[in-house]
């Protein structure tokens, strides 16, 4: 992969290319190996919570109701707790792409990978708050999930 180095912190808008470091390649791809992995995580937890919802559901005539709703309620907080705390972590990744992005890329290399304009302005400026807040739409869905779940599972008892 040939790419460009430039300065941490200023875009290279030079075209002068060289090798990006191996070190550098493989923290490029654990990064993105992360982020790859934090999504599937969250929708483990997403699964898993909705499989002790149902579990909790079909035990709600064998249990007291007060242990039931404390389970059901427990499991929605716990569910809904990871998953942005999964989201926070994210954006610190994301922020840390973005520096890479800014360090080894020239403009044009960036605009050649599909990064617009906006985004390449927006490249290292970001605070972690509103790079957690990108994909912010998927994670409330999953904790709406955990929500409608838990709710069901509450009135059925």
């Amino acid at each position: 992969m040939i790419l460009s180095i430039g300065k941490v912190g200023k875009m290279n808008t030079t075209q002068t290319q060289t090798e990006m470091p191996q070190r550098v390649q493989t923290i490029f791809k654990t990064l993105f190996d992360q982020l790859d992995s934090m999504k599937q995580q969250q929708w483990k937890i997403t699964n898993y919570a909705v499989l002790l919802l149902a579990t909790a559901f079909a035990l709600k005539g064998k249990t007291s109701p007060w242990a039931l709703l404390a389970i059901v309620w427990s499991t929605f907080i716990i569910g809904s707790l990871l998953l942005i705390k999964i989201q926070w972590n994210m954006g610190r990744y994301r922020n840390r792409i973005d520096g890479l992005h800014r360090a080894y890329f020239t403009e044009q290399e960036l605009i050649d990978i599909g990064v617009s304009e906006s985004e390449r302005s927006d490249l290292g400026k970001k605070t972690q708050f509103a790079q957690s807040v990108r994909g912010w739409e998927f994670v409330t869905a999953l904790i709406a999930v955990l929500l409608g779940g838990s709710l069901l599972v509450s009135l059925a008892s």
